[in-house]
């Protein structure tokens, strides 16, 4: 029974190289990912432990020292990722760049792999009403200037409530959001752990190999669950040049629009940043990727 489901407290020691070859071509009833590591790497154990919460997956540690199996499995470099499906096929996840972070949300991305009902309220309910309610104190403000707490409302209500609404994201709008992303990572002009934040989202959805993207993935990102550090975008909405006399007037309609207004101003100024981009460098990108 312990080998159908994960046990409470994972396994974090190594699997035996009999029991990883004791996968291939079986059926089963859930996915097998094993991460190939170094004996001294914690990206296996960090990945066990990611997906401690989600159900149709078990996540094993295999140790680059088997050179036998590694070549049996055509693993040239560690850290790898291979997954063993229900269905008994097998293999090798190639990512651009083998970070935790990539392992965890291709993993959480094949189909079946659902996180426990009973995990589903970690979320604080101070932290949930942060996110969706905006904060009504009217504050005094030049009309002359364009406020960043404005552009980082925005920017989390696009990513955190507005984008939400989709489960799962592909085709068009997948490509939509690679583009609006690729489009603030470069243009931004936010403070450093915003950037960074954007930054590594943008790296994070080119270096993986799907045509299609479960938004918890995202989220987990957003919400930097993988604890880099220096990244961070708020939780909080804070309105300046676009609050309203009442709170559903102006806001995130209003952000959007400063935020095209400023990317435009910015792809006009450091349009040499969108050259070698696959971009077009005028600053037309920014309302074609909007739209």
């Amino acid at each position: 029974a312990s080998e159908n489901k994960p046990p409470a407290w994972p396994e974090l020691e190594a699997a035996s190289s009999s029991s990883i070859l004791s996968l291939l071509d079986k059926p089963q009833k859930h996915y097998t990912a094993v991460v190939f590591e170094k004996e001294s790497s914690y990206v296996g154990r960090e990945v066990i432990l990611d997906l401690m919460q989600y159900e149709n997956i078990v996540v094993k540690r295999g140790l680059d020292v088997d050179q036998k199996l590694m070549e049996k499995l055509g693993i040239n470099s560690v850290p790898s990722c291979y997954v063993f499906h229900p269905n008994g096929s097998h293999g090798l996840i190639y990512m651009q760049k083998p970070l935790r972070s990539f392992f965890s949300s291709y993993i959480k991305s094949l189909s079946g792999v659902t996180k426990r009902l009973s995990s589903l309220r970690t979320l604080p309910v101070s932290q949930n009403e942060d996110t969706h309610t905006s904060l009504n104190v009217w504050k005094e403000f030049d009309k002359r200037k364009m406020y960043m707490a404005d552009l980082e409302s925005g920017l989390h209500y696009l990513l955190r409530v507005e984008l939400a609404s989709h489960k799962i994201l592909e085709g068009s709008e997948l490509k939509t959001l690679k583009d609006f992303v690729a489009i603030l990572s470069k243009l931004f002009p936010g403070r450093q752990p915003v950037v960074k934040l954007l930054e590594t989202l943008q790296e994070w959805l080119v270096s993986l190999p799907l045509d299609k993207i479960p938004y918890d993935a995202i989220l987990d990102l957003v919400n930097n669950k993988m604890r880099i550090s220096g990244m961070f975008l708020t939780n909080r909405i804070q309105w300046v040049s676009c609050q309203g006399s009442k709170s559903l007037y102006r806001g995130y309609p209003c952000s959007l629009w400063t935020l095209f207004h400023t990317l435009t101003v910015q792809a006009a100024k450091r349009h040499e940043i969108l050259v070698n981009s696959g971009f077009d460098d005028s600053p037309q990108i920014v309302l074609q990727v909007i739209r």
